[in-house]
């Protein structure tokens, strides 16, 4: 125990001293160009291939001119072929001719480009949309590292580089939900260190601070966004069935036939409106550095959502949480609910502080953008999605 309890506060350290470290710009750089950050043309996009990026791309096409997208693959036609299956999967449509396949690793120095990729990106693009990642709530700060915060860096640097460009980064909630003594999740960069050990909220912690700190140094216009628990589409019912926390839970619910009487507010925000809204506060003209807090404003209880996914066709019903708890506990060890231990499990569910997010929702009203969300539409939806997909 206790040698757990020191390696967690190493962890802690070393990102409390990276991100006071901050970031040394690699050069001197240029001014800025007012018409490409009012209007980005051309878009650098991370993390496409994944959940929540697929999505981003898909609303960043026809916005954007053209979107540079960092693939990790070898080529530009094995990086169009990954994109063209993502996109598919996700039941999204793909135009090609406004996508350039970048092929790149976001662990890698430099994002694994040559001098010379580097020097075209950094001339050609606008605007940096930096939503990758590597997602692992088990690995630790220091496996993450090199993903997460190196390629912020790396991305950072680039945005100085040449002209400067605006800088969207796209952390989640999670972050100021995990901070050492905060009472609300402000809409502001705060200088609590992190209470959680987790290795990838410290990633996230830690990049924040960097644009953060780097954005108002070297005059760079950032945004950081934060979604709250990213759900399934909200017209397809698309989702990350298998690898979300939220969804763990519920198909636990599903195996035992039952869900506890928790009501605890939950935050479920669709892949679609999350990506709609950054892709949206991304184009938008912006030069000062804000933080737009996108967790769900209209949060259902635990045990509400779970009665109309049931009215909706699933075979649950309600159940006591002791009761609950003691039959999740004969469910077999190789059975992926089992991770909900590992995960933190009661942290999926609760949303633990207060959310200020007036000047996020204002914004979006003014750039034409709906926040809402019918739960029962969305219960609906995703029982449909399951049944077709063949999940239930």
């Amino acid at each position: 125990q206790s040698e757990g309890n020191d390696r967690e506060a190493d962890d802690i350290a070393r990102a409390v001293a990276v991100a006071e470290a901050g970031i040394r710009p690699a050069i001197e750089t240029a001014g800025i160009d007012p018409e490409s950050l009012t209007t980005p043309h051309t878009v650098l996009l991370t993390g496409a291939t994944g959940f929540l990026g697929c999505f981003l791309l898909n609303e960043l096409i026809g916005k954007a001119q053209k979107v540079y997208c960092l693939v990790r693959c070898a080529s530009e036609e094995e990086g169009l072929s990954i994109l063209r299956s993502r996109m598919s999967k996700a039941e999204l449509g793909f135009d090609e001719r406004y996508v350039k396949v970048i092929p790149g690793d976001l662990a890698r120095n430099n994002l694994g480009l040559t001098d010379k990729m580097m020097e075209t990106v950094a001339q050609d693009v606008d605007a940096i949309l930096h939503c990758g990642a590597f997602v692992h709530h088990v690995h630790s700060y220091s496996t993450l590292e090199a993903a997460n915060v190196g390629s912020t860096i790396a991305l950072l640097r680039l945005a100085a580089e040449r002209r400067k460009k605006k800088f969207i980064y796209v952390s989640t909630m999670v972050v100021p939900w995990s901070l050492d003594g905060v009472g609300h999740c402000s809409e502001s960069i705060v200088s609590n260190h992190p209470a959680s050990s987790n290795g990838y909220v410290l990633t996230k912690w830690v990049s924040e601070q960097l644009v953060a700190r780097y954005a108002e140094e070297v005059g760079i216009p950032a945004l950081i966004v934060r979604p709250g628990n990213i759900t399934g589409s909200s017209i397809s019912g698309y989702s990350n069935y298998e690898s979300n926390q939220f969804w763990t839970w519920v198909l636990a619910c599903l195996k035992i036939g039952a869900y506890p009487a928790l009501d605890t507010p939950i935050d479920l925000v669709p892949v679609d409106q999350a990506a709609r809204a950054i892709a949206a506060l991304a184009m938008a003209p912006q030069i000062e550095l804000r933080v737009a807090n996108l967790s769900n404003p209209e949060a259902v209880g635990f045990s509400q959502f779970c009665q109309l996914l049931a009215e909706s066709g699933l075979a649950i019903k309600s159940e006591d949480l002791e009761e609950w708890a003691g039959r999740l506990e004969s469910i077999e060890a190789d059975n992926p609910v089992n991770l909900l231990g590992k995960f933190g499990g009661s942290t999926l569910y609760g949303m633990s502080l207060p959310v200020e997010q007036e000047g996020t929702l204002k914004t979006m009203r003014e750039l034409g953008v709906s926040y809402s969300i019918d739960h029962r539409h969305l219960a609906n939806t995703y029982v449909s999605y399951m049944r077709r997909s063949g999940l239930v």
